[in-house]
């Protein structure tokens, strides 16, 4: 009887001891951050053997250092910024960089960096129209090639024709006036959207982001223009390759380059150098380059539809679009020197060839959009 009691003392021991082994595994297994519970139901894993108890069992080697070492294993994370190519699956992608907002400096800059920021929004388009260009790529198919200005040509414009026009040559696909035309309704009414949205964000602040405009001009046909100008056989010619309107150039808004934002719920830090003023407001610098751009696209829409101003209804929206399709199915000489005319200027007007003289603007687009003028904006 002795004998049959002390079997069952030493069996019940050997259960114990698993049991512990088995809750140290267990312990381990939870302590570690990157474990998945359900890959062992996967049948694929399946046939994998468990991994043995005594390989994570510090039972085995209590002292403090071991402990210490495996703590320091499982609880060490890598963080990584995972950037998105906002481009990828694009033929030929055409990408626009607008600065938004009259400040582009943060809340902890130094005074020479604040004094630099003012200083380059007062002499460009930042501080009269809240945005600037700062990067354009876009593509033409008369010449089957790219265009492209970088953040130097965007300080030299100016409000108005200057402004206008790259924005119209970054929307214009070379062959007609009409594949601008057809790419401001989105536009528009993304901007509006934006407005709508943030109007209502008080506190917050996007100093230095910027707003992308993005299309893929790789699906559209391309079109062969004869060099007589305005003649009824190359507008002929025009018209019978017009666009349809499932082409795939909606263009893409996305808001980006967020270093420098406030939120308006979170206090500043204690190395704020310059806070915002006017608190329990809006932006009113970005809001300012929202109305700006949302002026200037409505102007374009009107001045190349032909006198249309944008409507508010859908149904009118497209009845429009229908009629100014064959009209507008033409080039515009005005876009298509864009090139020469910037090599013009950089040679001081010595070239004196009529591909290089600059082209008067036949639109009114010499005009600044209505908004106040607020000393304290960009702040």
């Amino acid at each position: 009887m002795n004998e049959i009691q002390q079997r069952r003392d030493n069996k019940s021991g050997d259960n114990q001891t698993k049991a512990n082994e088995m809750k140290n595994y267990h312990v381990m297994e939870s302590e570690n951050p990157t474990n998945n519970k359900t890959t062992r139901d996967s049948p694929l894993l399946s046939s994998i053997p468990e991994p043995q108890a005594q390989s994570l069992d510090l039972s085995l080697h209590p002292s403090d250092e071991n402990v210490s070492a495996h703590k320091q294993l499982v609880t060490t994370f890598e963080r990584f910024i995972l950037l998105e190519d906002l481009t990828s699956g694009m033929d030929k992608a055409c990408v626009l960089d607008l600065k938004m907002g009259t400040r582009q400096y943060g809340v902890e800059a130094i005074k020479t960096k604040k004094y630099s920021q003012r200083k380059k929004c007062a002499k460009t388009t930042s501080r009269q129209l809240g945005v600037r260009l700062c990067g354009m790529q876009c593509y033409d198919f008369r010449s089957k090639k790219f265009i492209n200005r970088d953040k130097y040509f965007g300080r030299k414009l100016h409000s108005g024709v200057e402004f206008v026009k790259s924005l119209a040559r970054f929307l214009y696909d070379g062959i007609t006036i009409f594949s601008i035309i057809r790419k401001l309704p989105s536009l528009i009414e993304s901007v509006v959207e934006l407005y709508t949205d943030f109007v209502k964000l008080y506190d917050y602040r996007l100093y230095g982001s910027s707003l992308l405009l993005m299309y893929d001009a790789g699906d559209m046909p391309v079109v062969e223009i004869s060099n007589t100008k305005d003649t009824e056989d190359s507008n002929n010619s025009l018209i019978s390759n017009v666009y349809n309107e499932q082409l795939n150039d909606r263009p893409i808004v996305r808001m980006i380059d967020f270093a420098q934002c406030i939120i308006g719920d979170e206090p500043l830090t204690s190395s704020t150098t310059f806070p915002p003023v006017h608190s329990g407001e809006a932006d009113h610098g970005y809001l300012r380059g929202l109305k700006s751009l949302e002026f200037y696209f409505q102007l374009m829409f009107k001045e190349f539809s032909g006198g249309y101003n944008y409507p508010e209804r859908k149904d009118d929206l497209h009845n429009i679009l229908k009629e100014v399709k064959e009209k507008t199915s033409i080039n515009c000489e005005w876009l298509d020197n864009f090139d020469e005319e910037e090599k013009f200027e950089k040679d001081d007007g010595n070239s004196t060839t009529e591909k290089t003289k600059k082209t008067e603007c036949p639109y009114n687009f010499d005009v600044i959009p209505p908004i106040s003028d607020d000393d304290n904006v960009s702040e």
